[in-house]
C-alpha cells in the first residue's frame, strides 16, 4: 500500500500544533451519530481536517460525508469512530496501514478508546440462550461475521477456548485474545447482539487485504483466521509429514475462489516439473520439525497423492496435511469420470451424467438450477487424472518421462472436516458464479469411499454443524451462516445481528459455500467418558494423578486425543515448570487412581503424580541470578583471579541456558594440571580456561564441590602462583566426576540442591559478560 499524500499532509499539520490533536479528538469521543441524520456508529465518519469537526454517515447510508466532501474539496480524509479505520475519498483506499502514520493513528485510538477497565464491558440486556448472539455488520463485514459464527459453533474449538483460558494467556496475539473473549461472550447467554469491533480491527491488522469496504471471500477469511490461531498457540513437535496446505480439487472448468490464497501446495498443479519433484522416491515422508496446536488437532487431516506409472505400474506417494478440501461442482466431463469410479466401487446411487432436455432448457434460461450431491463432488475430487503430453512425469523406476495417473485420497480424516464448494469461475471475460444446488446430509456423511485403502479408519461418519451460504453473484452478495446449537440441537440462521430459528429442510435447501462436519463419537467412546466422569476422587483416596487440562479437553472433544501428554506444563525433568507454580491447579485435572489407569490403558502416555514445581529448574534460576550478582570484569589491587576450566564452565552455561537438562558434575580443574600440580603445556586463555573472581569461585564450590583452585594475579595460567597457597587446596579428591558423565549428573541432582536462602527471580541476561582488556580484568 502506498502512503496517502493527503493523510501525510494532515499528520504534519498536527505535529506542528500537537495541542490541536487532543482537543479535537476528545470532542469526537462523545459523538455517537451523524451531524445531519440519525445514523449511528459504526456507519459514521469524522472529518480529519485540521479545523473541521464534521461527522457524516457513510456512502452505504445517506452519503452525508460525500456531500461534505463535495462542498469542501480538501476534506477527503475521514476516520471511522467505531473501527478507527482511516479512509481517503480521493485515493479511494483505506490508508490506516500507512507506515509513516502508524504512531499518529495509535495516538488517536488511545484518545478515543475507553479506559482498559471499561473497554470490554458490555451491559447485558437480558438472559438469552447461549450461542444465539448476533454480530453487528461494521461495514461489509458479513463475510467475517459468517466465519466467526460458524467457528463459534464448532464444539471442539469453542469448548477449548471457554474451558482452557490458561493456555492462551501470555500469547502475543491481539486477535487470539479478542476472538477468545468474543466466543466466551457469545456463549455467556447474556447478549442477543454484539459489535465485534476488536476482532474486526485485529483481522485487519493480520491481513490488510480485508481492510476497506470491498467484497471479501469468507473461505479466504476462514483460512486466515485458522492459520493465525495455529501460529499463535502452536507447540514444537517432531513429525514425518509435510507442511499444512489447502488442497484444491481437479477442476476441468478451472473454477476458483475469488481472492483465493496462493498456496504453494503440491496438489494444486499437474505440471511435469512439480510432479517430477514429488516422485523422486516411492514415498516422501521426511522427518522434520513441525508445530502442533489445538487448531491442527481439530481441523488438520492428511491427504495421500498417488502417481502411478502406466508402463511399469509402480507408484509414488506424497503425504500432505490439509485444513480444508476445495471441491468443484462437477461438469459433464467430470460426471462421466465420477460415474465410472462409482461403478468400480459398486455404489448404487450414481451421479446423473446427462440432464434431460427439459431440465437443460430450464437451467439455461435460469428457471431452475442443476442439483448434484456432495458425495458426487467428493468422488470427483478422488477421480484419477491422466498425466500425458506436457504433463508427463519422470518415473523413478523407468528413469524417463512416462504417462501416468494421479489420484487423491484421504489418509487420515480430520476431527472436523471443512469442505469448500468452488462456486466462482473465471474462465470467461466476465466470470460467473455456479449456482447449482449441492445436496448435503445433515447427519451421517460417510467418507469411507474417499479414504485411502491403506488407512482404513474405524470411524468415518460425520455430522454437519455449520454452513456458510453466499447470496448474490460475482460482483456482490451477502454471507449468512446456518449453525446447529450444541445445547438445544436446533438450527439457527445468523444473518449479521439477526438470529432466527430455522427448520432442517431450510438448511438442506441452502446454497452451501463452506460446510463444517464434526466426526461422530462412537457409542463406546461416549460410555468411556461417562465412566471416567463417574470415578470422582473420594476423601479416602490417598493417591491422585494429574493430566493437563489441555489434554483432558481434547479427550472430551476429539475422537482421538492421542497419548496422555503434559508437555505444556512439565519441564524436561518431568516436573511442573517453575513459571506455572502459582497457576498449576488451574492447568491440571486431578483424577482418581482408577480413572487415570483406565485412560492410561487406552491411550498410554505420561504419568504425573505430583504438581510440585521442579527443583532443578529452580536451581537454574537461582544460580543464574546469583552469578550475575557476584560476577565482575575487573579486580582491585590485592585481589586475585581464580582460573576455571572452560570445559566445565561451558557445561554449566548449557545448564543455565536450558540447552542441557541436568546440572554439571563437580568443578574439575584437573584437566588443566599435570599430576605434580603444574599447568599442562599449550593452554590458552578463553579456549582452555577463564578467570573468575573469588566470590564466583567460592559459590561454584559451595554448589558443586571439586577443585583445585588455580590462583593468579593475572589471567595467565603460566604466571607465578599466589604465595602461601595452602597445600590442602590442591589435594586430589578421592573421586572426581567427569563433566560429561551423565550417570554422575543424575546422581548429583539428588544431592546438589540450592542454598536454603531464597534468591528470588532473575533477568535473562547471560552471566560472565565480556570484560575489559587489561591484566587485572577477566575475559569471562
Amino acid at each position: 500500500m502506498t502512503d496517502c499524500p493527503h493523510f501525510i499532509r494532515l499528520v504534519q499539520q498536527y505535529k506542528e500544533d500537537s495541542s490541536k490533536l487532543e482537543s479535537k479528538y476528545k470532542h469526537l469521543k462523545e459523538v455517537t451519530k451523524c451531524s445531519e441524520c440519525s445514523v449511528e456508529k459504526p456507519a459514521i465518519w469524522a472529518c480529519m481536517q485540521f479545523d473541521c469537526n464534521y461527522v457524516g454517515c457513510s456512502r452505504t447510508k445517506n452519503k452525508h460525508f460525500i456531500e461534505h466532501l463535495e462542498k469542501n474539496g480538501t476534506h477527503c480524509v475521514a476516520l471511522n469512530l467505531f473501527t478507527f479505520c482511516v479512509w481517503c475519498y480521493v485515493c479511494d483506499d483505506d490508508v490506516t496501514d500507512s507506515k509513516n502514520t502508524k504512531q499518529f493513528i495509535e495516538k488517536i485510538e488511545e484518545i478515543l478508546s475507553p479506559p482498559d477497565e471499561e473497554k470490554h464491558v458490555v451491559t447485558p440486556v437480558a438472559n438469552y440462550k447461549p450461542g444465539l448472539c448476533g454480530l453487528e455488520n461494521l461495514g461489509n463485514t458479513c463475510y467475517l461475521n459468517a466465519s466467526l459464527q460458524s467457528l463459534s459453533n464448532v464444539p471442539p474449538l469453542t469448548d477449548f477456548l471457554i474451558n482452557c483460558p490458561e493456555y492462551i494467556q501470555g500469547r502475543k496475539s491481539r486477535f487470539l485474545h479478542d476472538y477468545a473473549r468474543l466466543v466466551r461472550l457469545i456463549w455467556s447467554g447474556q447478549y442477543n447482539r454484539y459489535p465485534p469491533s476488536d476482532v474486526v480491527r485485529a483481522v485487519f491488522s493480520i491481513n490488510p487485504i480485508f481492510r476497506g469496504y470491498d467484497q471479501q471471500d469468507s473461505q479466504e477469511c476462514l483460512r486466515c483466521i485458522l492459520d493465525h490461531l495455529h501460529e499463535m498457540i502452536k507447540n514444537e513437535v517432531k513429525s514425518s509429514t509435510d507442511t499444512h496446505t489447502s488442497v484444491q480439487s481437479k477442476d476441468s472448468s478451472k473454477a476458483e475462489t475469488p481472492n483465493s490464497i496462493k498456496d504453494s501446495t503440491k496438489n494444486q498443479t499437474s505440471s511435469s516439473s512439480k510432479v517430477n519433484q514429488k516422485s523422486e522416491t516411492s514415498t516422501k515422508t521426511t522427518l522434520s520439525t513441525e508445530f502442533d496446536s489445538i487448531i491442527a488437532n481439530i481441523f488438520s487431516g492428511v491427504l495421500l497423492s498417488r502417481v502411478k506409472c502406466s508402463v511399469c505400474k509402480k507408484f509414488s506417494d506424497t503425504k500432505d496435511k490439509f485444513y480444508d478440501l476445495s471441491l468443484s461442482v462437477p461438469n459433464r466431463k467430470l460426471r462421466e469420470k465420477i460415474s465410472k469410479r462409482q461403478e468400480h466401487l459398486m455404489i448404487k446411487d450414481k451421479v446423473q451424467v446427462k440432464d434431460g432436455w427439459f431440465s437443460s432448457f430450464t437451467n439455461l434460461i435460469g428457471l431452475t438450477t442443476r442439483s448434484v450431491r456432495l458425495e458426487d463432488c467428493l468422488h470427483g475430487f478422488c477421480c484419477s487424472d491422466e498425466l500425458s503430453g506436457g504433463d508427463k512425469y519422470k518415473c523413478d523406476h523407468c528413469k524417463i518421462l512416462q504417462e501416468a495417473t494421479k489420484t487423491f485420497s484421504i489418509l487420515q480424516p480430520p476431527e472436523v472436516l471443512c469442505i469448500h464448494i468452488k462456486r466462482f469461475r473465471y474462465d470467461s471475460f466476465f466470470g460467473s458464479k455456479i449456482s447449482d444446488h449441492v445436496a448435503f446430509p445433515l447427519e451421517g456423511l460417510d467418507i469411507r469411499p474417499y479414504c485411502s485403502e491403506s488407512s482404513s479408519p474405524d470411524n468415518t461418519l460425520y455430522d454437519l454443524c455449520a454452513v456458510i451460504n453466499h447470496r448474490g453473484g460475482l460482483s456482490g452478495g451477502h454471507y449468512v451462516a446456518y449453525c446447529k446449537n450444541k445445547i438445544d440441537q436446533k438450527w439457527y440462521e445468523f444473518d449479521d445481528r439477526v438470529v432466527t430459528e430455522v427448520s432442517e429442510s431450510t438448511v438442506k435447501n441452502v446454497e452451501a459455500y463452506v460446510l463444517f462436519f464434526v466426526k461422530r463419537k462412537p457409542l463406546k467412546r461416549l460410555k468411556e467418558i461417562e465412566k471416567i466422569k463417574s470415578l470422582t476422587i473420594k476423601e479416602k483416596d490417598t493417591k491422585k494423578y494429574y493430566v493437563s487440562k489441555y489434554w483432558y479437553q481434547k479427550w472430551l472433544s476429539l475422537e482421538n486425543p492421542g497419548p496422555i501428554t503434559n508437555d505444556e506444563i512439565i519441564c524436561p525433568h518431568m516436573r511442573v515448570k517453575q513459571e506455572f507454580k502459582e497457576s498449576i491447579k488451574s492447568r491440571v485435572v486431578a483424577l482418581s487412581e482408577q480413572a487415570f489407569y483406565l485412560l492410561y490403558q487406552n491411550y498410554g502416555g505420561h504419568k504425573l503424580e505430583s504438581i510440585e514445581p521442579c527443583e532443578i529448574c529452580l536451581r537454574r534460576i537461582v544460580e543464574k541470578k546469583r552469578i550475575k550478582e557476584l560476577d565482575r570484569t575487573t579486580i582491585s589491587t590485592g585481589e586475585f583471579w581464580y582460573l576455571l576450566s572452560q570445559d566445565w564452565l561451558l557445561t554449566w552455561q548449557g545448564f543455565i541456558k536450558g540447552t542441557r537438562d541436568l546440572p554439571p558434575a563437580a568443578v574439575s580443574n584437573y584437566l588443566l594440571l599435570q599430576p605434580d600440580g603444574t599447568p599442562k603445556e599449550g593452554l590458552k586463555r578463553n579456549e582452555h580456561y577463564r578467570g573468575v573472581t573469588k566470590e564466583v569461585w567460592e559459590y561454584f564450590i559451595s554448589q558443586y564441590g571439586g577443585g583445585p583452585p588455580i590462583i593468579r594475579s593475572t589471567i595467565e595460567i603460566y604466571s607465578p602462583e599466589r604465595n602461601a597457597l595452602p597445600k590442602k587446596s590442591i589435594d586430589t579428591p578421592k573421586e572426581v566426576a567427569s563433566v560429561n558423565d551423565k550417570t554422575n549428573d543424575e546422581n548429583l541432582i539428588k544431592t546438589c540442591t540450592p542454598n536454603n536462602n531464597s534468591l528470588g527471580k532473575m533477568d535473562t541476561n547471560n552471566s560472565l559478560d565480556e570484560p575489559k582488556e587489561n591484566e587485572n580484568s577477566s575475559k569471562t
